[in-house]
């Protein structure tokens, strides 16, 4: 079989057709995957939010309990910063 001009140019453009599918095919699945990982990036930055927001509050209301246990029982919270101290230290030494 001789190959013409014509038989050539077909080939190129089925050739080129089928790259271009791919291309396309590739850029499809690529801005799907783009989406899916944006969203969950999103996804992940609400929850580190509301994770830090929840541990702000438990933090703010812990040292309320802290400051009202200290003003009500302060012989006690010498006490105990004492025993703490003691103990932290001892640890520390070994």
């Amino acid at each position: 079989m001789a190959v013409t001009p014509n038989t050539t140019n077909n080939v190129t453009d089925k050739v080129a057709t089928m790259a271009h599918d791919a291309i396309n095919r590739v850029a499809a699945n690529a801005a799907e995957a783009e989406a899916r990982i944006k969203k969950a990036a999103a996804d992940a930055e609400e929850q580190l939010l509301r994770s830090t927001r929840k541990a702000q509050q438990r933090s703010n209301e812990l040292a309320h309990t802290v400051g009202e246990y200290t003003q009500q029982h302060p012989l006690a919270s010498i006490g105990i910063a004492f025993a703490a101290g003691f103990l932290l230290s001892s640890l520390f030494r070994r």
